[in-house]
């Protein structure tokens, strides 16, 4: 009884010793940070070169939008349309139009045809179409005081929500000049990467994968990468970017993962 009694204590000894061992490594590991004391709430700090190339991206990805000179993030899911097309095929056939343009949101050019402002709101211009319609556009708050500023005849580059048609006459409505929509939606992809780092799921696919390879990028990218400079938002290249892959062959995808596992470890959300 008493042998067992002390082979009992020599083993219970034996555990605490362990599990102080395991405390106080632990307790190092957090304080030297390599891994977060909460790793479900204290979320991921970009470092330096991670903002700054993230940064740049959106920067580039701004003008690309605003100039239509290719693809962009701010851009996904967008179509552009001139006000001339809409109003032929809503001419053509208004049931299959209907299905197309009908509370979907479009990028909108067309040459202002008519102003009108006079009288009561809402205020709103007629775009350029057809003998038989013309796409009518109204605008949200932002837009609607820009309206005194438009001249007959100018070309307008817009993002609005088509209510479909009244009477075959295409109605836009919610319209935003394309500088201010840029700038909202670039705002908002900042906060989605936010939210994302602090491991919110209520956030884009399209987000996750953004920011993820951007992360991999910038550890991969030489200290004298115009992405890493002053004028970063100017020089940063996405064809530097995405040549990467093919230029750092295995690395890129070996650095790819540990970032994901980083990333896990610090509680954000990855499939």
């Amino acid at each position: 009884m008493e042998k067992t009694m002390a082979g009992n204590g020599k083993a219970m000894e034996r555990k605490l010793v362990w599990l102080s061992i395991v405390g106080i490594t632990s307790s190092l590991i957090v304080s030297c940070g390599l891994l977060p004391e909460n790793k479900h709430s204290q979320g991921y700090t970009l470092s330096g070169r991670e903002a700054k190339i993230i940064e740049a991206v959106l920067q580039n990805d701004l003008e690309v939008f605003t100039s239509q000179k290719g693809r962009s993030i701010i851009g996904h899911g967008i179509r552009t349309v001139s006000s001339a097309h809409v109003a032929r095929e809503y001419d053509l056939d208004p049931t299959r139009a209907e299905q197309k343009y009908a509370e979907k949101t479009f990028r909108v050019t067309g040459k202002i045809e008519v102003i009108h402002a006079d009288g009561e709101d809402p205020h709103y211009v007629t775009l350029e179409g057809t003998n038989l319609s013309s796409p009518h556009i109204f605008f949200d708050l932002s837009g609607a005081e820009k309206i005194a500023d438009l001249k007959k005849d100018e070309t307008v580059d817009l993002v609005c929500e088509c209510e479909g048609a009244v009477a075959g006459i295409p109605i836009f409505s919610g319209c935003q000049f394309i500088a201010d929509f840029a700038m909202k939606r670039v705002h908002e992809v900042r906060k989605d990467i936010g939210n994302f780092l602090q491991g919110s799921q209520l956030v884009s696919s399209d987000t996750r994968e953004i920011v993820v390879y951007l992360i991999t990028y910038a550890r991969l990218l030489p200290n004298q990468s115009p992405c890493f400079s002053d004028s970063a938002a100017s020089e940063c290249g996405m064809a530097e970017l995405l040549s990467l892959p093919l230029t750092s062959g295995d690395k890129f995808h070996s650095t790819l993962e540990k970032v994901k596992r980083e990333l896990r470890i610090y509680g954000v959300r990855l499939p």
